[in-house]
Protein backbone atom coordinates (compact mmCIF):
# COMPACT_ATOMS: atom_id res chain seq x y z
CA UNK A 1 0.00 0.00 0.00
CA UNK A 2 1.62 3.57 -0.97
CA UNK A 3 1.92 6.11 1.89
CA UNK A 4 0.15 8.75 1.07
CA UNK A 5 2.13 12.35 1.16
CA UNK A 6 1.69 15.27 2.66
CA UNK A 7 1.14 18.93 1.66
CA UNK A 8 3.72 21.42 2.41
CA UNK A 9 1.68 23.47 4.81
CA UNK A 10 4.19 26.50 4.34
CA UNK A 11 3.78 26.37 0.87
CA UNK A 12 0.14 26.35 0.89
CA UNK A 13 0.22 29.07 3.69
CA UNK A 14 1.74 31.28 1.67
CA UNK A 15 -0.45 30.73 -1.46
CA UNK A 16 -3.27 30.82 0.23
CA UNK A 17 -2.28 35.00 0.27
CA UNK A 18 -3.48 34.70 -3.26
CA UNK A 19 -7.04 33.16 -1.92
CA UNK A 20 -7.43 36.60 -0.31
CA UNK A 21 -9.69 39.63 -2.04
CA UNK A 22 -7.23 42.28 -0.39
CA UNK A 23 -3.97 40.97 -0.83
CA UNK A 24 -4.78 39.78 -4.59
CA UNK A 25 -5.88 43.42 -5.15
CA UNK A 26 -2.53 44.88 -3.03
CA UNK A 27 0.08 42.65 -5.28
CA UNK A 28 -1.60 43.46 -8.29
CA UNK A 29 -1.59 46.92 -8.31
CA UNK A 30 2.49 46.95 -7.23
CA UNK A 31 2.81 44.54 -10.49
CA UNK A 32 0.93 45.89 -12.46
CA UNK A 33 0.69 49.63 -11.61
CA UNK A 34 -3.22 49.44 -12.12
CA UNK A 35 -6.05 48.70 -9.88
CA UNK A 36 -7.82 45.56 -10.20
CA UNK A 37 -12.02 45.08 -10.24
CA UNK A 38 -13.70 42.97 -8.33
CA UNK A 39 -14.83 40.57 -10.40
CA UNK A 40 -10.80 39.95 -11.66
CA UNK A 41 -10.08 39.89 -8.13
CA UNK A 42 -12.30 37.01 -7.91
CA UNK A 43 -11.32 35.00 -11.15
CA UNK A 44 -7.77 34.92 -9.61
CA UNK A 45 -8.46 33.67 -5.94
CA UNK A 46 -11.19 31.43 -7.20
CA UNK A 47 -8.38 29.51 -8.88
CA UNK A 48 -5.97 29.48 -6.19
CA UNK A 49 -8.89 28.13 -4.01
CA UNK A 50 -9.66 25.80 -6.20
CA UNK A 51 -6.27 24.45 -6.99
CA UNK A 52 -5.50 23.84 -3.11
CA UNK A 53 -8.70 21.95 -2.96
CA UNK A 54 -7.46 19.75 -6.05
CA UNK A 55 -4.60 19.49 -4.45
CA UNK A 56 -5.44 18.34 -0.87
CA UNK A 57 -7.98 15.68 -2.17
CA UNK A 58 -5.07 14.09 -4.54
CA UNK A 59 -3.11 13.94 -1.28
CA UNK A 60 -6.01 11.80 0.08
CA UNK A 61 -7.33 10.19 -2.93
CA UNK A 62 -6.81 6.33 -4.14
CA UNK A 63 -3.82 5.84 -6.59
CA UNK A 64 -5.96 5.13 -9.04
CA UNK A 65 -7.09 8.40 -9.59
CA UNK A 66 -4.52 10.78 -7.96
CA UNK A 67 -2.84 11.76 -11.03
CA UNK A 68 -5.98 12.94 -12.79
CA UNK A 69 -6.82 15.21 -9.46
CA UNK A 70 -3.23 16.97 -9.38
CA UNK A 71 -3.98 17.47 -13.34
CA UNK A 72 -6.66 19.72 -12.72
CA UNK A 73 -5.00 20.81 -9.48
CA UNK A 74 -2.26 22.03 -11.72
CA UNK A 75 -4.51 23.37 -14.56
CA UNK A 76 -6.20 25.89 -11.64
CA UNK A 77 -2.97 26.92 -10.41
CA UNK A 78 -1.73 27.65 -13.94
CA UNK A 79 -4.63 29.80 -14.75
CA UNK A 80 -4.27 31.71 -11.43
CA UNK A 81 -0.67 32.63 -12.55
CA UNK A 82 -2.17 33.18 -15.93
CA UNK A 83 -4.62 35.76 -15.17
CA UNK A 84 -2.31 37.43 -12.52
CA UNK A 85 0.22 37.89 -14.49
CA UNK A 86 -1.40 38.64 -17.99
CA UNK A 87 -3.53 41.67 -17.27
CA UNK A 88 -4.83 41.49 -20.82
CA UNK A 89 -6.60 37.96 -19.97
CA UNK A 90 -10.04 37.59 -17.91
CA UNK A 91 -11.85 34.64 -17.17
CA UNK A 92 -14.27 34.49 -20.58
CA UNK A 93 -10.91 35.63 -22.59
CA UNK A 94 -8.63 32.72 -22.20
CA UNK A 95 -9.11 29.99 -24.75
CA UNK A 96 -10.59 26.86 -23.70
CA UNK A 97 -8.99 23.51 -23.91
CA UNK A 98 -6.01 22.26 -22.54
CA UNK A 99 -3.27 23.64 -24.66
CA UNK A 100 -2.32 19.56 -25.15
CA UNK A 101 -3.60 16.78 -27.07
CA UNK A 102 -2.41 13.17 -26.68
CA UNK A 103 -1.33 12.17 -30.00
CA UNK A 104 -1.59 8.61 -31.01
CA UNK A 105 -2.31 7.05 -27.83
CA UNK A 106 -4.38 4.48 -28.92
CA UNK A 107 -2.01 3.18 -31.51
CA UNK A 108 0.96 3.17 -29.68
CA UNK A 109 -1.02 1.14 -26.81
CA UNK A 110 -1.42 -1.79 -29.92
CA UNK A 111 2.01 -1.94 -30.29
CA UNK A 112 5.54 -2.63 -28.18
CA UNK A 113 5.66 0.64 -27.00
CA UNK A 114 5.40 2.00 -23.40
CA UNK A 115 4.21 4.91 -21.80
CA UNK A 116 7.70 6.65 -21.63
CA UNK A 117 6.74 6.59 -25.92
CA UNK A 118 3.71 8.59 -26.05
CA UNK A 119 3.28 11.72 -27.30
CA UNK A 120 1.38 15.01 -26.54
CA UNK A 121 0.87 17.62 -29.27
CA UNK A 122 1.27 21.53 -28.01
CA UNK A 123 -2.31 23.44 -29.41
CA UNK A 124 -3.98 26.56 -28.61
CA UNK A 125 -5.09 26.79 -25.50
CA UNK A 126 -4.13 26.48 -21.20
CA UNK A 127 -0.82 25.16 -21.93
CA UNK A 128 0.24 28.03 -24.34
CA UNK A 129 -0.98 30.84 -21.88
CA UNK A 130 0.86 29.41 -19.13
CA UNK A 131 3.89 28.87 -21.12
CA UNK A 132 3.67 32.92 -22.25
CA UNK A 133 2.64 34.39 -18.90
CA UNK A 134 5.58 32.78 -16.66
CA UNK A 135 8.29 33.26 -19.38
CA UNK A 136 11.00 34.92 -17.70
CA UNK A 137 9.80 34.26 -14.33
CA UNK A 138 12.08 30.97 -13.67
CA UNK A 139 16.01 31.14 -13.36
CA UNK A 140 19.00 29.49 -14.38
CA UNK A 141 22.33 29.85 -15.54
CA UNK A 142 23.26 29.90 -19.01
CA UNK A 143 25.47 31.63 -20.92
CA UNK A 144 24.70 35.46 -22.13
CA UNK A 145 25.21 37.08 -25.59
CA UNK A 146 27.74 39.57 -23.14
CA UNK A 147 30.10 35.74 -22.58
CA UNK A 148 28.74 35.53 -19.46
CA UNK A 149 27.19 32.99 -17.15
CA UNK A 150 24.50 34.20 -15.09
CA UNK A 151 21.76 33.48 -12.83
CA UNK A 152 18.42 34.58 -15.23
CA UNK A 153 15.21 34.25 -16.28
CA UNK A 154 14.24 31.97 -19.11
CA UNK A 155 12.98 34.55 -21.46
CA UNK A 156 14.96 34.30 -24.42
CA UNK A 157 14.73 30.51 -24.33
CA UNK A 158 10.93 29.98 -24.55
CA UNK A 159 9.97 29.34 -27.89
CA UNK A 160 6.97 26.83 -27.42
CA UNK A 161 4.80 27.31 -29.93
CA UNK A 162 1.62 25.13 -31.53
CA UNK A 163 2.41 21.85 -33.76
CA UNK A 164 5.03 21.01 -31.26
CA UNK A 165 5.25 17.48 -30.00
CA UNK A 166 6.78 16.31 -26.38
CA UNK A 167 7.34 13.05 -25.76
CA UNK A 168 7.10 12.03 -22.30
CA UNK A 169 10.47 9.94 -22.78
CA UNK A 170 12.60 13.70 -23.26
CA UNK A 171 10.54 14.92 -20.71
CA UNK A 172 11.33 12.72 -17.67
CA UNK A 173 15.03 12.30 -18.76
CA UNK A 174 15.35 16.50 -18.29
CA UNK A 175 13.64 16.59 -15.02
CA UNK A 176 16.71 16.77 -12.40
CA UNK A 177 15.23 15.13 -9.38
CA UNK A 178 13.93 11.94 -11.68
CA UNK A 179 18.10 11.18 -12.88
CA UNK A 180 18.74 8.63 -10.50
CA UNK A 181 15.42 6.78 -11.19
CA UNK A 182 14.85 7.00 -14.40
CA UNK A 183 18.30 5.81 -15.19
CA UNK A 184 17.35 2.88 -13.07
CA UNK A 185 14.29 1.68 -14.56
CA UNK A 186 15.05 2.30 -18.10
CA UNK A 187 18.63 1.26 -18.20
CA UNK A 188 19.00 4.69 -19.85
CA UNK A 189 21.45 7.78 -19.41
CA UNK A 190 19.02 10.97 -18.85
CA UNK A 191 19.48 13.85 -20.14
CA UNK A 192 20.04 15.94 -17.16
CA UNK A 193 23.35 14.95 -14.98
CA UNK A 194 24.28 16.56 -12.07
CA UNK A 195 27.01 19.06 -12.34
CA UNK A 196 27.84 22.34 -12.72
CA UNK A 197 29.08 25.78 -15.16
CA UNK A 198 31.61 28.14 -14.30
CA UNK A 199 33.04 31.08 -15.80
CA UNK A 200 36.76 31.94 -15.93
CA UNK A 201 37.44 34.78 -17.77
CA UNK A 202 37.50 34.47 -21.78
CA UNK A 203 35.51 31.35 -21.38
CA UNK A 204 33.35 29.11 -19.51
CA UNK A 205 33.44 25.46 -17.72
CA UNK A 206 31.10 22.68 -18.12
CA UNK A 207 32.03 20.24 -15.30
CA UNK A 208 29.61 16.46 -15.75
CA UNK A 209 29.93 14.58 -12.83
CA UNK A 210 31.65 11.01 -13.47
CA UNK A 211 30.39 7.32 -12.59
CA UNK A 212 30.57 5.94 -9.45
CA UNK A 213 28.33 8.43 -8.46
CA UNK A 214 25.75 8.46 -11.17
CA UNK A 215 26.72 11.13 -13.57
CA UNK A 216 28.61 10.33 -16.99
CA UNK A 217 29.75 7.52 -18.03
CA UNK A 218 32.29 8.45 -21.00
CA UNK A 219 33.83 11.80 -22.84
CA UNK A 220 32.15 10.66 -25.85
CA UNK A 221 28.35 10.16 -23.85
CA UNK A 222 29.27 14.30 -22.81
CA UNK A 223 29.93 15.20 -26.41
CA UNK A 224 26.83 13.39 -27.83
CA UNK A 225 24.54 14.10 -24.38
CA UNK A 226 25.36 17.71 -24.38
CA UNK A 227 26.03 18.46 -28.46
CA UNK A 228 29.50 19.63 -28.35
CA UNK A 229 31.48 20.48 -31.30
CA UNK A 230 34.22 18.40 -32.72
CA UNK A 231 36.88 20.83 -32.15
CA UNK A 232 36.68 20.89 -28.26
CA UNK A 233 38.69 18.72 -26.05
CA UNK A 234 36.48 16.84 -23.48
CA UNK A 235 38.80 15.42 -20.30
CA UNK A 236 38.69 13.54 -17.43
CA UNK A 237 39.23 15.90 -14.66
CA UNK A 238 39.56 15.33 -10.83
CA UNK A 239 38.05 16.68 -7.79
CA UNK A 240 39.44 20.10 -7.28
CA UNK A 241 38.39 23.81 -5.38
CA UNK A 242 36.14 24.37 -8.55
CA UNK A 243 33.98 20.88 -8.58
CA UNK A 244 34.61 18.91 -5.65
CA UNK A 245 34.20 15.34 -7.43
CA UNK A 246 35.58 13.54 -10.51
CA UNK A 247 34.07 15.08 -13.40
CA UNK A 248 34.34 15.20 -17.51
CA UNK A 249 35.17 18.93 -18.17
CA UNK A 250 35.57 21.06 -20.92
CA UNK A 251 36.35 24.86 -21.74
CA UNK A 252 34.44 26.62 -24.47
CA UNK A 253 36.07 29.49 -25.54
CA UNK A 254 34.32 33.21 -27.08
CA UNK A 255 35.07 33.85 -30.44
CA UNK A 256 37.33 37.01 -31.80
CA UNK A 257 33.66 38.76 -31.54
CA UNK A 258 33.30 37.95 -27.63
CA UNK A 259 30.14 35.42 -27.85
CA UNK A 260 30.19 32.18 -27.47
CA UNK A 261 30.65 29.58 -30.47
CA UNK A 262 28.87 26.74 -29.24
CA UNK A 263 25.73 26.46 -27.01
CA UNK A 264 26.07 26.32 -22.95
CA UNK A 265 23.82 23.62 -21.72
CA UNK A 266 21.40 24.97 -19.07
CA UNK A 267 21.65 24.51 -15.14
CA UNK A 268 18.98 23.97 -13.06
CA UNK A 269 19.35 24.02 -9.45
CA UNK A 270 17.86 20.73 -7.23
CA UNK A 271 18.56 22.76 -3.75
CA UNK A 272 21.58 24.45 -1.88
CA UNK A 273 23.02 24.93 -4.99
CA UNK A 274 23.53 21.70 -6.43
CA UNK A 275 21.82 21.16 -9.66
CA UNK A 276 21.90 19.32 -13.16
CA UNK A 277 23.12 20.39 -16.50
CA UNK A 278 20.01 19.46 -19.13
CA UNK A 279 20.93 18.06 -22.29
CA UNK A 280 19.33 20.04 -25.60
CA UNK A 281 15.70 19.50 -26.50
CA UNK A 282 15.21 17.71 -29.71
CA UNK A 283 12.94 20.18 -30.91
CA UNK A 284 15.27 22.63 -30.25
CA UNK A 285 13.58 24.46 -27.93
CA UNK A 286 13.81 24.72 -24.10
CA UNK A 287 11.10 24.22 -21.52
CA UNK A 288 11.42 25.62 -18.45
CA UNK A 289 10.94 23.41 -14.95
CA UNK A 290 7.35 24.30 -14.41
CA UNK A 291 6.34 23.97 -17.90
CA UNK A 292 7.73 20.01 -17.44
CA UNK A 293 5.80 19.48 -14.58
CA UNK A 294 2.59 20.73 -16.25
CA UNK A 295 3.54 18.21 -19.19
CA UNK A 296 4.17 15.11 -16.61
CA UNK A 297 0.97 16.72 -14.86
CA UNK A 298 -0.90 15.93 -18.47
CA UNK A 299 0.15 13.33 -19.61
CA UNK A 300 -0.39 10.99 -16.17
CA UNK A 301 -3.85 12.75 -16.00
CA UNK A 302 -4.84 11.56 -19.07
CA UNK A 303 -3.22 8.45 -18.97
CA UNK A 304 -5.58 7.94 -15.84
CA UNK A 305 -8.64 9.26 -17.12
CA UNK A 306 -8.87 8.05 -20.68
CA UNK A 307 -6.49 4.96 -20.26
CA UNK A 308 -7.73 3.07 -17.02
CA UNK A 309 -6.75 -0.19 -17.88
CA UNK A 310 -3.78 0.46 -18.92
CA UNK A 311 -2.95 3.08 -15.63
CA UNK A 312 -4.66 -0.01 -13.60
CA UNK A 313 -2.33 -2.43 -14.65
CA UNK A 314 0.65 -0.67 -13.96
CA UNK A 315 -0.70 -0.16 -10.32
CA UNK A 316 -1.83 -3.54 -9.39
CA UNK A 317 1.43 -5.69 -10.80
CA UNK A 318 0.34 -7.03 -14.09
CA UNK A 319 3.25 -7.71 -16.60
CA UNK A 320 5.00 -4.25 -18.27
CA UNK A 321 4.54 -2.61 -14.61
CA UNK A 322 8.60 -1.85 -14.76
CA UNK A 323 8.47 2.07 -15.01
CA UNK A 324 6.25 2.10 -12.13
CA UNK A 325 8.35 3.93 -9.68
CA UNK A 326 9.45 6.48 -12.17
CA UNK A 327 5.99 7.01 -12.87
CA UNK A 328 5.32 7.23 -9.18
CA UNK A 329 8.24 9.94 -8.54
CA UNK A 330 7.56 11.99 -11.37
CA UNK A 331 3.68 12.58 -9.54
CA UNK A 332 5.35 13.32 -6.37
CA UNK A 333 7.19 15.58 -8.32
CA UNK A 334 4.70 17.49 -9.60
CA UNK A 335 2.57 17.32 -6.45
CA UNK A 336 5.73 18.30 -4.16
CA UNK A 337 6.90 21.24 -6.74
CA UNK A 338 4.75 22.78 -8.84
CA UNK A 339 2.88 24.54 -6.03
CA UNK A 340 6.27 26.01 -4.80
CA UNK A 341 7.45 26.81 -8.46
CA UNK A 342 4.11 28.84 -8.63
CA UNK A 343 4.64 30.56 -5.57
CA UNK A 344 8.75 31.21 -7.14
CA UNK A 345 7.01 32.87 -10.19
CA UNK A 346 4.68 34.91 -7.88
CA UNK A 347 7.43 36.11 -5.97
CA UNK A 348 8.86 37.46 -8.69
CA UNK A 349 6.00 39.32 -10.39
Amino acid sequence: MMVQPMLDKKIWNALSHFQTHDLVRQRYERKHGRKLNAQRTWEISSCFIQGQEYFENAAAADETVRPLLLYYGVLSLSKGLILFLDRSLNEESMKPGHGLSAKGWSGAFGTKATVLDLEVEVADGTFLEFVNAVSGYETGAFATPDGGIQIMPFAETCSIAAGQIFRLDNVFSRIPKLWHTYRAVTGSQPASLPGMLQFQQDAFVVCVMMDPVGGAQSSDEVRRLFQVPSDIEIGAWPAGTMYGVNHFGFRVEKDSSGSFPAACPVWEEISGGFGNLIAPWPNGVYVSPATKLFIVAYFMGMLVRYFPSRWMALIRGQKGDGLLPLLREAIDQVEQEFPEHTLGILGWA
